[in-house]
């Protein structure tokens, strides 16, 4: 009986609130509410702010785009794995769906904002967000769903897209793509990551057309050359351990991804000194642990192993 409860009331609408500043208040203190109760994961976060703009981008896309349609009105999505699982039926996860917005939109100028919270203080905790306006959501929505208009052209996708049209009769899952000996990287969460980062940055850095670059990874899809498993192929090492074969997560992989493909689509990933670095990099992931004289090892590019210094990257596509 001695306990003592704060009560804080709420005003629907504030004096001289416009009903969006309203209801952008409104949607900030609920998800402060929710993540002050309980810490939500990350895949609840994305299903219930309604501030962040990345996220808000990713759920209409969603729910708009055709290569998000599942079977019986079902979203082809996973809206609670934070890990999609190698054997999921699903493409991608929520989760995933709202970084790949941030990795892609958020280079942009015009996006640049949604990263501030409300304090203008960038990545502040507990801040907040503030919503953007209707009309930057539509664009971004635009831009996201081009981006993955672009991506439904590659011929795995297609299949894909086929599958669920079809009511499993034709085509192609996801897990298929996935969990197989001849892996398709782009059905994996780090690699959509990565090739939204790529993309991103060839489109602002050099004015690159997207359509041009998915046909050239159309091209190299229809040769086999976005397997995971085979060591003569860029992924091996980068995207799964070399040794026991167990799918990679970590971002430091993420980022060694993003660099293979800026560098197999422009035969380079900037300066000189960047380039040993990454070369470094895919040494390291793709090293044999070895007790032999000759010292380190790691899987070349070719398929052989190789000593450090004789250590060469794959030819650019």
């Amino acid at each position: 009986m001695d306990e003592s409860v704060g009560i804080e009331i709420i005003p629907a609408v504030q004096h001289k609130e416009t009903f969006a500043d309203s209801l952008s208040r409104l949607y900030n203190v609920f998800v402060d509410v929710n993540e002050t109760a309980k810490r939500p994961t990350s895949g609840l976060r994305s299903i219930i702010d309604g501030n962040n703009g990345f996220r808000i981008v990713a759920r209409e896309v969603m729910v708009r785009h055709q290569l998000f349609k599942g079977h019986n009105n079902e979203f082809n999505v996973d809206t609670n794995a934070i890990q999609l699982p190698e054997k999921s039926p699903k493409y991608t996860s929520l989760d995933c769906l709202a970084s790949i917005s941030k990795n892609y939109l958020g280079s942009r100028v015009e996006f640049i904002t949604w990263k501030d919270s409300l304090r203008g203080l960038k990545g502040g905790r507990g801040n907040g967000l503030l919503r953007p306006d209707s009309k930057e959501l539509e664009k971004g929505i635009a831009q996201l769903s081009a981006y993955f208009d672009n991506l439904a052209t590659l011929p795995s996708h297609k299949e894909m897209i086929l599958h669920f049209s079809s009511n499993g009769s034709l085509g192609t899952p996801p897990d298929r793509f996935r969990a197989c000996d001849e892996t398709n990287i782009l059905f994996l969460p780090i690699a959509q990551l990565a090739l939204a980062r790529a993309i991103a940055s060839f489109e602002m850095s050099m004015g690159a057309n997207i359509s041009d670059m998915l046909k050239k990874i159309s091209q190299h899809e229809k040769l086999g050359d976005l397997q995971l498993f085979r060591k003569d192929k860029p992924w091996f090492g980068l995207l799964c351990d070399p040794l026991e074969l167990i799918i990679r997560r970590h971002k430091r992989y993420e980022n060694l991804c993003a660099e293979m493909f800026t560098y197999l689509l422009s035969g380079s990933v900037g300066n000189s000194r960047r380039e040993v670095g990454f070369r470094k990099g895919c040494f390291e992931a793709r090293r044999i642990e070895t007790s032999d004289a000759n010292g380190k090892m790691a899987w070349d590019f070719s398929g052989r192993p190789k000593r450090e210094e004789s250590f060469t990257l794959p030819v650019p596509w």
